[in-house]
């Protein structure tokens, strides 16, 4: 069993509540980097839960504009702190760093609105427990699950693998998670226009409108990823930054998972669009599943299975949530229309 980093001793009943990292050699300080990524993961957290605000007002293409220089940023954060030798650091400040500058680009863009707002709740009452929080609850376990899912992945490599793995791996999922969100923006900005359909029961114009963006978001996504391969291909061995990423088959297996979350999102977008959460289930038993199996693959298999886990819980997932989607687009929008 590793030691308590001397660097940052802290007394038992505390340190104990890190046992899960202070298995590593204390020769790694890993505490303030594990700090300063907690804050970045805050601050990010924070700044998500504003942006889903603001694109509930009609205001997609802009918080989409938003969430892309935020991905670049903090892909070039983490690629200059590679690049300096910053170790740990490279993965909690390129984090930490680009919530601050997303933090600064929200309150900038929006603090007229975020002021007049504040204005009209002083004199509007709004029934949150009748008309909100029923609802809530579920995307609440829903989303939660998928960004504790996505959390988990450095400090796990870590734990098993080191802080040279767990750095490769943390910016691998920065690189897909950019190409899933460039991807991505063409489902987000038909949400608007989602609802405006199925308030009006306009489920043809609605099937035709849906499928058209999800090929659109899954083209876009298979360019990204031929690029990244192509890149990778061309320039391994030659080039510092690419040399920092995964191993050929982690970036496989992730840019595969990567591409099946953008039809499991796209269907959860649908759903939603109805002001239902049928997912809160499927969202919890996957989130179970990808930490257990993560965590078998990280310490029985070679670090490039690490992704095995995640990859293979889409394998009974998505046809869950196929089921699902089906199931109850035939119950909300009745059996007289028929896709196709």
């Amino acid at each position: 069993m590793g030691s308590w980093c001397p660097l940052y001793s802290l007394p038992d009943h505390i340190s104990n509540r890190f046992f899960f990292l202070s298995q590593k050699d204390g020769a790694v300080k890993w505490f303030l980097p594990w700090v300063v990524y907690l804050l970045g993961a805050g601050l990010t957290f924070f700044n998500n839960s504003l942006l889903c605000f603001f694109e509930g007002c009609n205001l997609i293409g802009t918080i989409q504009r938003i969430r892309m220089v935020i991905s670049i940023t903090t892909f070039l954060f983490m690629w200059l702190g590679l690049v300096s030798r910053l170790g740990l650091h490279a993965l909690s400040v390129s984090l930490f760093l680009s919530s601050l500058i997303g933090l600064y680009i929200s309150f900038t863009r929006f603090s007229r609105h975020i002021s007049k707002f504040l204005n009209i709740s002083r004199e509007f009452a709004y029934s949150w427990k009748e008309k909100f929080l029923g609802l809530q609850w579920r995307y609440a376990v829903s989303w939660a699950s998928g960004y504790f899912i996505f959390q988990m992945y450095t400090p796990i490599m870590f734990q098993f693998h080191g802080a040279v793995e767990a750095g490769r791996i943390g910016l691998s999922i920065v690189l897909w998670m950019a190409v899933f969100s460039i991807s991505n923006s063409w489902i987000y900005a038909i949400i608007p226009t989602l609802n405006i359909h199925i308030s009006q029961k306009r489920w043809k114009e609605l099937d035709v409108l849906f499928y058209r963006h999800l090929s659109f978001a899954s083209i876009t996504f298979l360019m990204g990823g031929i690029t990244i391969f192509a890149f990778v291909y061309n320039f391994r061995g030659r080039l510092e930054i690419v040399n920092r990423l995964s191993d050929d088959l982690s970036l496989l297996f992730l840019g595969i998972a990567w591409f099946l979350q953008i039809i499991v999102n796209s269907l959860a977008v649908y759903l939603r669009s109805h002001k239902k959460e049928p997912l809160t289930i499927p969202s919890l038993v996957s989130a179970i599943y990808i930490v257990v199996s993560t965590l078998f693959c990280a310490k029985y298999l070679p670090a490039e299975y690490f992704f095995l886990g995640y990859l293979s819980s889409y394998f009974w997932g998505l046809p869950w949530i196929l089921y699902i989607y089906f199931k109850n687009k035939k119950e909300w929008q009745g059996i007289g229309y028929q896709i196709g």
